[in-house]
């Protein structure tokens, strides 16, 4: 682990990557690594994620902040990466998580942890194959877009 850092582990990216779920069509996994992306947060909120990660089972997953540098990148890329550099500021960024790694049935619980916490609510989302090979920047937009899309119906998710 890097001191200071909750669940960052000194892994190179291949090792990361090699590390994967799959989808199968029967186990429910999600597919990528066993990261969780995160925009519009500090580092503050950052380890009340970390605190519900561990609290529903998944203590390895690694917590990645958005980082200037990341918007270029793929969002597995993203996923993988152990940034040096601050994350963008929690303004300037749709706040939203991207859960990679977990299994279906257990997204519910974190979903549910976050709610118990002060934390004001972000966007939610799952990697998938197609997301995970766009850029960080395009996948955040598509959420935002979708996350509009979906107020200005009066629909909630």
């Amino acid at each position: 682990m890097i001191p200071g850092k909750h669940n960052q582990p000194e892994t190179p990216s291949e090792e990361i990557k090699g590390d994967r779920y799959r989808r199968d069509g029967s186990s429910g996994e999600s597919i990528g690594p066993k990261s969780v992306f995160m925009s519009g947060f500090d580092k503050d909120e950052y380890a009340t994620v970390a605190d519900i990660l561990t609290g529903c089972g998944y203590p390895d997953h690694r917590i990645v902040l958005c980082t200037k540098s990341m918007l270029t990148m793929t969002l597995e890329d993203a996923l993988c990466e152990n940034p040096e550099e601050d994350p963008v500021p929690r303004n300037a960024l749709p706040r939203t998580i991207i859960i990679s790694g977990v299994p279906d049935y257990s997204i519910r619980n974190i979903l549910e942890s976050y709610r118990s916490t002060p934390l004001s609510s972000p966007i939610w989302a799952t990697t998938t194959e197609s997301n995970l090979r766009m850029s960080v920047r395009s996948v955040l937009r598509h959420l935002l877009e979708e996350h509009n899309r979906i107020s200005s119906n009066g629909s909630t998710v």
